[in-house]
């Protein structure tokens, strides 16, 4: 899968391939690369990334679903977009879990969970 990632200054293609549990993104330094997953922010699931802030920057904003008046929904999940913004080049991994995060760190286990591997490459020439 090809996927479009803007950097403050141009657009790049940026190229993302996807096995059963991880996922590979490219990007070149300073890209940043959005996408969506569902989230169930109502019943308290959200959306926490480990990663090595050296390499790069991810922020997770989490929604609930809304109804046509504005009204938060309990019957459907909402959104968790996340953003990863390239710092320096090299190769790095986040991974991704999904929990009630008091419960996860308590250990309950995760609903979900997957590693996304980094390859950044310095800017081009």
């Amino acid at each position: 899968m090809t996927v479009v990632a803007s950097s403050d200054a141009t657009e790049t293609t940026t190229t993302t391939t996807t096995s059963s549990d991880a996922t590979s993104l490219q990007l070149e330094l300073g890209d940043e690369h959005s996408f969506e997953l569902s989230a169930d922010v109502v019943a308290g699931y959200t959306w926490t990334a480990r990663y090595d802030p050296h390499y790069c920057d991810v922020v997770i904003s989490h929604k609930p679903a809304r109804n046509f008046w504005g009204k938060t929904r309990s019957d459907k999940p909402g959104e968790a977009t996340i953003t990863i913004t390239a710092k320096s080049p090299g190769q790095s991994e986040i991974e991704f879990i999904y929990a009630r995060r008091e419960a996860w760190e308590q250990g309950e286990a995760a609903l979900d969970a997957f590693t996304m591997y980094l390859d950044i490459k310095p800017w081009a020439k």
